[in-house]
């Protein structure tokens, strides 16, 4: 299981990545894959994510994390 499809887009920053994956890490998110792209001045980042044991990843987690990362930058695929 690759896990739920997130879509990250927006300006990119230094320590971008680094802020994302600490937020999906302290919200108990394990990331399987992984597809990062800068254009021009544009992140555009997907991450395939599980719960720490694999599992899917319960909506209220997935909301939890939006709400923290930014609502317009992070978007999920099922």
């Amino acid at each position: 299981m690759q896990g739920i499809r997130l879509e990250l887009c927006g300006d990119d920053r230094a320590g971008l990545l680094s802020d994302v994956t600490r937020i999906f890490r302290e919200n108990g998110l394990s990331v399987t894959r992984a597809e990062v792209a800068t254009r021009g001045s544009q992140a555009v980042n997907v991450f395939y994510v599980t719960d720490a044991s694999g599992n899917q990843v319960k909506s209220e987690t997935i909301e939890a994390v939006r709400q923290e990362i930014g609502l317009t930058f992070l978007h999920v695929q099922d």
